[in-house]
């Protein structure tokens, strides 16, 4: 039964695992936008902000899924904790969304009406 409940857990958070988002330089994309010196300068600024608060979040994921662990293989794991500790990974996942939509948008406003309009063709976008 706990094995059971540990595999089950394990599935769902394998469903919290943040995933890289955003675009702009390195991605390809600057012939195809034809992006300014300015706006590369600005889109790379944005995505390094980006990438540091991910890497921030991901790390206290991962922490709480240590956490996590150790709870389920408790001998008697407490469903109270469990659940709190679900509860803060799911809200850093929504955080990380958040900040994911957030990076997009702001390098779409960064986009001409052109640009936008042929990033708006890209299958993540």
């Amino acid at each position: 039964m706990r094995n059971n409940l540990i595999i089950v857990m394990l599935i769902l958070i394998g469903g919290l695992i943040a995933q890289p988002g955003g675009f702009g330089p390195g991605m390809g994309w600057n012939d195809e936008l034809n992006l300014t010196t300015d706006q590369i300068k600005q889109i790379e600024q944005f995505r390094n902000e980006f990438r540091k608060e991910q890497i921030d979040l991901r790390a206290a994921m991962q922490k709480m899924r240590i956490d996590l662990q150790e709870l389920l293989r408790a001998d008697d794991p407490d469903q109270k904790a469990i659940n709190s500790l679900l509860d803060e990974i799911q809200d850093k996942e929504l955080t990380m969304n958040k900040l994911r939509v957030a990076h997009h948008l702001q390098v779409r406003e960064l986009l001409t009406d052109e640009a936008r309009a042929a990033a708006g063709r890209h299958p993540c976008c």
